[in-house]
């Protein structure tokens, strides 16, 4: 299970940390991009893992919000916030690239 809380605004290609694995997920939040409170993300992976995952969630109060999956969809296709998620990922990989040299000495 990997957590890409980063990604829309991480500025660079999707990789995996363990390529190759027969059971997988990635987990894209939008709560760090997009607002704390929004607690949604978006799940990608093998059936099998998939198929759990959603077995868990319809025992008790784990659901998600359809006003907030709505909302984040929303959010993301607004011109207007596309261009902030892209300024951000440009400001993050300055950012990056500027430790990446601070600590190249070392």
């Amino acid at each position: 299970m990997e957590d890409d809380h980063a990604g829309a605004v991480a500025d660079v290609a999707v990789s995996s940390l363990c390529p190759g694995q027969k059971h997988w997920a990635v987990a894209r939040s939008f709560s760090k991009t997009l607002g704390p409170d929004l607690r949604v993300a978006v799940l990608s992976g093998d059936q099998e893992t998939i198929s759990r995952v959603e077995g868990r969630q319809l025992i008790g109060m784990r659901w998600v919000s359809h006003v907030l999956q709505q909302l984040t969809v929303a959010l993301l296709t607004q011109t207007g916030i596309k261009k902030h998620l892209a300024a951000a990922g440009r400001t993050y990989s300055h950012r990056r690239l500027a430790l990446i040299d601070a600590l190249a000495p070392f």
